[in-house]
């Protein structure tokens, strides 16, 4: 059993005065529906239980608990999960027109910021792996080239790990920043369980705001102990105001916080001060055996090692399964493994499954998912006596696997938000401004954004990868629609 968190206690000691509550929210604390719901720590700010937005009791000594847990300067606990740190913090670190330098697949909320601060955005295309097709680290290389290439560039904003676990040399990129004077703002949202381990004996990689980053958000409900939703932003900068960064949290975070929110993430902190070490001994051992595990299998490979090729780094965490079978899929992978196995997995995209873990799968979760591919294994290697497996028949599918060419920008985000938009067939698109996004949904990483041309090369994936299956999302027109929307 799990101690109670310093928050939780001082919650109860406040609920054990018996004040009844005149105010919000409208339930009263009262569970008058049979479904598990926290309706009795369902606070609202009061002297007593303090507020998110200007904390000065007990959340405040909250954050204080996870920021010294990360080695942050602050932090700060966010309920609209990590979209909400990622529009408050790169608003923080830039004025309105700013030029940025930004890795292309970041998550679709860094676009909407630099949309709402008409940024000008100079793109970097991360290293492409060709065996998974998926993208790799962002070189320093890279980074420096487009630093000196773009000298007014106000801050540099990347995604590490991606939403495949692949991670970039945060240390080297954080001192070319600082060295021009510019911020860099990381959305580790899928490492929040990163630089929790004694130094030596670490399974993942550090964090950013460890090696160097201004600002990182985290994504706390992904990979740890929390619930959906809750995400925490850590500050350790000279560059960029803490006074600003609440400020504009302020604007973006919710001004009635959800206390069950507030409470998990806290309860996680204590989780992690209190039995950490144990949890990520389990987590790294459930990890190792499994990869040794599926060592033999024939039809499948698994992204494994942490550094080399097109990698500087990579959480072991993400368990990318690839099908390397000709005519077999991310997708029918993903629909045998739920239907015929109940695993549900949380991505499948191109010839790729995405299997995430955390410090709380049990041994047995490993097994069963090692067992089900070791059958689908077998069933492929039948193809060669010609006897198609049950779970393939008629779903064989073409898959290009090419990485996605970055537009010409004819306008900025914010400007191509603002014009008027009409709605054409995509076939006859060719040329046409986009007015709206175009992504693949999971991990959300924008193919086309407003304000881009689109080319006969960007047309051609955009129809090679609707034959595959993969679902593209269109923000404006529908996935269904066979439209997109452009400016006029």
């Amino acid at each position: 059993m799990v101690r109670k968190s310093e928050l939780q206690r001082e919650i109860e000691a406040y609920l054990s005065k018996g004040r009844y509550p005149f105010h919000m929210p409208g339930h009263k604390r009262t569970a008058l529906f049979d479904n598990g719901l926290p309706y009795a720590v369902d606070l609202t700010e009061l002297p007593e239980t303090d507020d998110l937005h200007d904390a000065s009791g007990m959340l405040l000594r909250a954050m204080r608990r996870s920021a010294e847990l990360y080695g942050a300067g602050r932090t700060w606990y966010l309920v609209n999960g990590s979209s909400c740190g990622n529009l408050a913090g790169i608003f923080a670190m830039t004025r309105p027109g700013d030029e940025v330098v930004a890795a292309r697949n970041c998550h679709r909320s860094v676009y909407h910021a630099a949309q709402l601060r008409n940024l000008k955005v100079h793109w970097l295309l991360p290293d492409w792996e060709e065996e998974f097709g998926i993208f790799g680290s962002v070189r320093a290389e890279e980074a420096e080239r487009l630093l000196r290439r773009y000298p007014k560039s106000r801050a540099f904003i990347l995604t590490s790990p991606s939403y495949e676990g692949i991670v970039s040399d945060i240390e080297s990129i954080a001192a070319l920043c600082h060295e021009r004077g510019v911020p860099l703002y990381v959305d580790e949202a899928h490492g929040a369980h990163f630089g929790l381990e004694r130094e030596g004996k670490s399974f993942f990689p550090r964090s950013a705001i460890q090696l160097g980053a201004d600002l990182c958000v985290q994504s706390v409900h992904k990979t740890l102990p929390s619930l959906t939703q809750t995400a925490w932003l850590h500050w350790k900068s000279k560059l960029v105001s803490e006074r600003e960064v609440g400020r504009r949290l302020a604007v973006f975070e919710s001004s009635s916080p959800s206390y069950p929110l507030l409470f998990s993430l806290d309860s996680c902190t204590e989780l992690l001060l209190s039995r950490g070490e144990e949890l990520f001994s389990h987590w790294g051992s459930c990890l190792a055996a499994f990869e040794r595990e599926l060592a033999g299998l024939q039809n499948f490979s698994i992204l494994k090692g942490r550094r080399g090729g097109h990698f500087f780094d990579r959480d072991p965490g993400k368990l990318l399964l690839h099908c390397k079978e000709r005519g077999m899929s991310g997708a029918v992978l993903s629909e045998a493994l739920r239907e015929r196995f109940s695993i549900e997995t949380e991505m499948s995209l191109g010839r790729n499954c995405l299997a995430m873990t955390s410090p709380l799968d049990p041994e047995e979760a490993y097994r069963r998912l090692s067992d089900a591919m070791k059958t689908l294994d077998r069933e492929l290697s039948l193809r060669e006596r010609n006897i198609a497996p049950p779970f393939l028949k008629g779903r064989e599918s073409v898959f290009y696997g090419s990485a996605f060419p970055i537009p010409e920008s004819a306008l900025s985000l914010g400007e191509a938000a603002e014009r008027a938009h009409r709605l054409i067939p995509i076939g006859s698109s060719l040329g046409e401004i986009s007015g709206e996004y175009l992504y693949a949904y999971p991990p959300g990483i924008p193919v086309l954004a407003p304000g881009e041309r689109i080319t006969e090369e960007l047309l051609r994936w955009i129809l090679r990868e609707a034959e595959t299956g993969d679902r593209l999302r269109f923000s404006e027109s529908g996935e269904e629609s066979g439209e997109i929307f452009v400016c006029q």
